[in-house]
């Protein structure tokens, strides 16, 4: 907000696929043209270009070093054979010896779990 009193923005100018003025309808409606789209709010808010509006940035730094196990495109985990090909991946990048550990949730080890090395 500049100033004391917020400023509104009521509409778009929109030319060659970029913002050319956020303000007021009567403003955009004076650049209204053959390259120059207007766009009326309606009343609307406007944000910045988020990539993700709704982030867990933590997270991003939990997962970075585990296996990438996630359905395409986020991971090779398309069937049950890449899956496994990933684990013995991932366990010896990982230096995991015979029947260790390749992955804990919340700090308590999955005992049922072993390393796909030990089959």
């Amino acid at each position: 907000m500049a100033g004391k009193a917020p400023v509104y923005v009521e509409a778009l100018a929109v030319k060659d696929g970029e913002i050319a003025l956020a303000g007021s309808m009567d403003a955009a409606l004076k650049m209204k043209g053959d390259a120059t789209k207007v766009v009326d709010l309606g009343g609307k808010a406007l944000l910045p270009g988020f990539l993700d509006a709704h982030s867990h940035y933590i997270n991003s730094l939990l997962v970075a070093n585990q296996c990438k196990l996630y359905a395409p495109p986020s991971g090779v985990g398309k069937d049950v054979p890449s899956i496994i090909a990933e684990l013995k991946k991932c366990a010896t990048e990982r230096n995991i010896q015979k029947g260790g550990m390749l992955w804990r949730r919340h700090s308590r080890p999955l005992t049922a779990f072993r390393s796909p090395a030990t089959n």
